[in-house]
């Protein structure tokens, strides 16, 4: 068994499995971010919090892609798909935006920080001197299914080709990439994480 940073290599585990910290919200009393220990009380303290190793791994055990052709005539519409299943990845950039101590716009979920003893959120008090720790609240499902590329040839007739004596053959094409992705992650893209 050895760890590296946020990496678990095991016997018997996927590559890339994550080891972290297990988030336990944020301490209504004082705003403070609060972990689970190994025994599922809570904790405020980084040095306590118990590793957790059951959020998945950032390799992908399952992907791949396939493609559809349709024709009329000389017209044809060619789609492929690409997909990955069943992935995690940290989601670094939720993990910098969600933190007071960095500059730059912010999401309007930071006007749900605590505010005053007794509030419910997900969102730590300002003025803590440190940003929010990692913790397993940045980690997402990262599968996806994208359309990835579509493309619109038309084939000219060869009545017309041989008319004109130019060439045997002769089309034309639109293409468009990446036109749809069907996914739960919060960042930018599934497919390009921020860390993985």
């Amino acid at each position: 068994k050895y760890t590296n940073g946020y990496y678990l290599y095991e016997m018997d585990r996927p590559l890339g499995t994550w080891i972290i910290r297990k988030w336990a919200g944020v301490n209504p009393d004082n705003g403070i971010v609060q972990f689970y220990k190994e025994d599922g009380t809570k904790t405020e303290s980084e040095s306590e919090a118990y590793l957790y190793s059951d959020y998945g791994s950032y390799e992908i055990p399952i992907f791949g892609g396939f493609q559809t052709t349709f024709r009329y005539k000389s017209l044809s519409l060619n789609a492929q798909f690409t997909y990955a299943y069943d992935y995690t990845v940290m989601n670094t950039m939720k993990w910098y935006i969600y933190n007071h101590n960095f500059n730059g716009n912010k999401p309007v979920k930071m006007l749900d920080m605590r505010m005053q003893p007794g509030d419910v959120t997900d969102v730590p008090r300002f003025g803590l001197g440190q940003p929010s720790p990692m913790a397993w609240q940045v980690l997402e499902d990262a599968s996806y299914l994208r359309l990835k590329t579509v493309r619109l040839p038309y084939a000219f007739p060869q009545k017309l080709l041989q008319k004109t004596r130019l060439s045997e053959r002769a089309s034309i094409y639109a293409q468009a990439e990446s036109l749809l992705t069907i996914h739960d992650y919060t960042g930018d893209d599934p497919e390009i994480s921020d860390e993985s």
